[in-house]
């Protein structure tokens, strides 16, 4: 790959010269063990993640969300508090909470008034049809 560029390695450090044949030889078994070490991490870590998942174990972060917090912040919500004091109120993010109580499925709910909101009203958004397919702004 380097020669058919004519670019020689020479480390400084090393004693590694790619213009000889014992450089390009000692620079080909380097680049040998290093793909070798790499099947075997990939090997090892894949093993393991098998060995976890036999186990029951599940990775990744624990959810922020738990049904407790969901509780409280839907009873929370049907109450009328603005959804930043209850996502405060919580401990979760404001995005953590409209991804578990989506305002689409709380509209119509508060105080028998009908709340229309979707993604499409801002300024200057060109008129289509809202996911709730009442009307088209």
């Amino acid at each position: 790959m380097l020669e058919g560029r004519k670019v020689d390695l020479r480390s400084l450090t090393d004693s590694i010269d790619t213009k000889g044949a014992a450089g390009r030889f000692f620079f080909n078994v380097m680049a040998g063990l290093v793909a070798a070490e790499r099947e075997l991490i990939l090997e090892r870590t894949m093993a393991g993640l098998a060995a976890a998942k036999r186990a029951g174990k599940i990775g990744g972060r624990k959810p922020s969300m738990t049904p407790a917090k969901l509780d409280a912040a839907c009873k929370l919500l049907d109450a009328g508090q603005p959804p930043k004091d209850v996502a405060s109120a919580v401990g979760v993010s404001v995005a953590t909470l409209y991804r578990h109580c989506p305002a689409s499925e709380r509209e119509g709910k508060h105080e028998n008034k009908q709340i229309h909101r979707c993604n499409l009203h801002r300024p200057g958004v060109v008129w289509r049809r809202c996911q709730l397919g009442q009307r088209r702004h």
